[in-house]
């Protein structure tokens, strides 16, 4: 199963972009803050980059909503100076808005 579910707040509006077939796409940043408190006693976040393709790109996003993502993970590689370097990207293909801001 490859398969991923992140909810959390859009951490800035994203850039809507056309691939060189005509598509259109653009990478979400995506906040959610971990269940536990650090050493200094704030809780952290993480920030994840999904990318959304065709008719996703077409919401109207807002920094600070509150989201939820359903969608792939897909990787891929590639070779530089004789190292191979691997790559996970986040797909999105579902995606509801839980809280608007």
């Amino acid at each position: 199963m490859n398969q991923f579910t992140i909810v959390g707040r859009i951490a800035e509006k994203p850039i809507i972009k056309e691939s060189a077939s005509g598509n259109r796409y653009c990478q979400l940043l995506v906040e959610e803050e971990r269940p536990y408190r650090n050493a200094s006693g704030d809780y952290d976040k993480d920030v994840y980059s999904i990318t959304l393709w065709k008719g996703l790109t077409e919401e109207n996003f807002k920094e600070g909503d509150l989201i939820g993502i359903r969608g792939r993970l897909q990787s891929s590689n590639y070779e530089k100076d004789g190292t191979i370097y691997y790559r996970v990207d986040f797909i999105a293909e579902k995606l509801t808005f839980i809280e608007v801001s």
